[in-house]
């Protein structure tokens, strides 16, 4: 039976059993998203192969079969993400299954093409509810730290494999039982997973009964997006600069910047608290996941190609040839989680898009008659090494520290980055492969068209590597390096902190409580900022967004009651909370509730708040 949700959202403990089929159910519903957009990275025999060469003349023109799918997974994620936080998580989950699902049946079922992007569209629906939902069950499941780094492990490694497993399938099927299942596959699974939830995903959801629909910001975000969407999807048809693209892109910039003016002036609870872009390390991390998604997307769009009309594989061989780095994101998820546990995500994350940049290295020199073993082969080696790490410590580092009532939209915000990037790049590197192509055909009437196709390749594989490298430098700026970090040096034992603490938030707290007697601070190694009154724990300040308080029972009540403060996300039925500290006011609250801490430790009377200022 499925474990109950409490009040705050945070599910109760399922039975380690339970755990793993989460983890499986939640991982087979993001492959099924990932494998089904990626199989047709072989579309063009996918194409010719099932259609024939009428159909491929009208489809080929503007690829609306995959560009219907993108169109509406990109734009629906933000709505998506809100309401499983506000409907419930495993609810809408299990409906994002069910529409995939049955858009699948549909798909296979087409007698037509207008039918077939009809389904699609759906299917890509579905796969915007399925995507921020089954992220976000396993953020409020799984405590952060190293249980939800294993969390995020195992999920990462079934849908990575699920999403190669499209691929291969996808060249299976087109030489085998028929173009139609490549769709029908879907539905078993899809019934499967759906069935499963229920029985091992607890109901969670923002229990705030006073939070309403932020309408004009659901409609305003999501048609900015689907407007932007559209316009990079049909860049191929009409240019960068055609008077069609620049407007659509224009349109889309004011229907996202009228978004944010809702979001901060008007929306009594916004769609996206902007509030939480304060956190450093959130912020960076979608761009950095943006960043990642322009650079690694088109890569198995442009090797398809390679593959296929360079080195002349089949589909089935093309799909086949992708295996090692399913492989390698599966053996990476653990190394991986076991790396963020001892150091946190900032240094995993750093090196993983360094080497996953040195993997576009080696994809730039391939030659005009290469061999798959010594040309592919070892930057599809490197490529999940460096790929898979950075997405393991870009998901941590995205979710880390948010509240629970926000996991979705959190959730929701990291897919939409990945996938917008992945939208712009491809959409960027094939005009910069096009462009060096025709310029290479045109400087030498002779040069065959597989040499000027190659030389395009190498540009944008040169391109998407300096944004990986781009996303390392952003990574070492902007992320915290004790974000994931569960294993602390033992020398971090307390003594007053001779080190001065850096100047911010967290310093002018710390210095407001050692004023008060008895009372002292310690900044540990890894970055944190003890408070204590004698040898009592008072709290730790995490930076200067959030800290967490150690309370007197009543205090601790109150705090949770009126919503100042949440339940600590580790230690849920305990005295400890969790309180933001984003603004002035809650800087104040944070203050007050160390004072009425301080005052039941060391049970001294104490002068006036309003005489303490941060």
């Amino acid at each position: 039976m499925a474990a109950a949700a409490d009040a705050s959202g945070q599910s109760a403990a399922l039975a380690p059993p339970y755990r793993i089929a989460l983890f499986i159910a939640t991982g087979i519903a993001s492959g099924l998203i990932s494998g089904s957009s990626r199989f047709l990275l072989i579309k063009e025999s996918f194409f010719t192969g099932f259609f024939g060469l009428a159909f491929l003349g009208s489809l080929l023109r503007d690829q609306w079969i995959v560009n219907a799918y993108t169109l509406m997974f990109a734009g629906f994620l933000l709505l998506g993400g809100r309401a499983a936080d506000l409907l419930g998580r495993r609810a809408v989950l299990i409906a994002g299954l069910a529409l995939f699902t049955l858009a699948s049946l549909a798909c296979g079922l087409s007698q037509s093409s207008n039918v077939l992007i009809v389904a699609r569209t759906i299917q890509g629906l579905g796969g915007a509810i399925i995507a921020p939902a089954a992220l976000s069950i396993l953020t409020v499941t799984f405590a952060e730290g190293p249980e939800r780094n294993r969390a995020l492990a195992v999920w990462g490694a079934v849908a990575g494999g699920g999403s190669a497993v499209g691929v291969i399938l996808g060249g299976l099927l087109t030489q085998g039982p028929g173009w139609r299942w490549v769709f029908f596959v879907n539905v078993p699974i899809g019934l499967l997973t759906a069935v499963l939830a229920p029985r091992v995903i607890a109901e969670s959801r923002d229990e705030d009964r006073s939070r309403s629909y932020d309408v004009l910001g659901a409609i305003t975000a999501t048609a900015g997006l689907v407007l932007l969407v559209y316009a990079l999807v049909n860049t191929g048809s009409y240019g960068w600069s055609s008077v069609r693209t620049v407007g659509e892109l224009i349109g889309a910039a004011v229907l996202l910047l009228l978004f944010i003016v809702i979001e901060a002036r008007f929306a009594a609870h916004p769609l996206v608290p902007l509030r939480i872009f304060r956190s450093r390390t959130l912020s960076g991390a979608n761009v950095v996941a943006l960043l990642l998604g322009l650079s690694l997307f088109a890569v198995f769009y442009f090797l398809s190609l390679y593959m296929q009309q360079v080195l002349s594989f089949s589909p089935l061989r093309t799909g086949v040839a992708y295996l090692p780095i399913t492989i390698g994101f599966i053996v990476v998820a653990g190394v991986a989680s076991s790396l963020v546990n001892r150091i946190g995500v900032k240094w995993p994350l750093v090196v993983g898009m360094l080497v996953t940049a040195a993997a576009f290295l080696l994809l730039a020199r391939l030659p005009d008659h290469g061999t798959y073993a010594v040309d592919i082969l070892p930057a599809f080696i490197v490529l999940p090494l460096g790929a898979g790490m950075a997405f393991l410590s870009v998901t941590n580092a995205a979710v880390a520290g948010v509240e629970q009532s926000d996991a979705g939209m959190a959730s929701a915000l990291l897919n939409t980055s990945q996938q917008v990037g992945g939208a712009v790049g491809l959409a960027l590197l094939a005009t910069i492969v096009t462009s060096r192509t025709n310029s290479v055909l045109a400087s030498d009437p002779h040069t065959g068209f597989a040499h000027a196709l190659v030389a395009g390749f190498h540009r944008g594989f040169m391109v998407g590597g300096c944004f990986a490298i781009a996303g390392a430098i952003l990574a070492l700026l902007t992320i915290s390096r004790n974000v994931g970090r569960t294993e602390r040096p033992a020398e971090d034992a307390w003594e007053p902190s001779p080190v001065r603490i850096p100047e911010g938030i967290a310093a002018r707290i710390a210095a407001t409580v050692e004023s008060w007697e008895g009372a002292s601070s310690h900044l540990h190694s890894f970055g944190d900022v003890e408070l204590r009154a004698g040898e009592r724990e008072l709290g730790y300040l995490h930076g200067d967004t959030l800290a967490d308080l150690l309370l007197p029972a009543n205090d601790h009540d109150e705090a949770i009651a009126s919503g100042l403060a949440h339940p600590h996300h580790l230690l849920p039925e305990s005295n400890w909370v969790s309180v933001h500290m984003y603004d002035p006011d809650q800087i104040r609250d944070v203050v007050a509730l160390l004072r009425s801490a301080y005052e039941r430790a060391m049970r001294l009377p104490l002068p006036n708040l309003a005489a303490d200022s941060t």
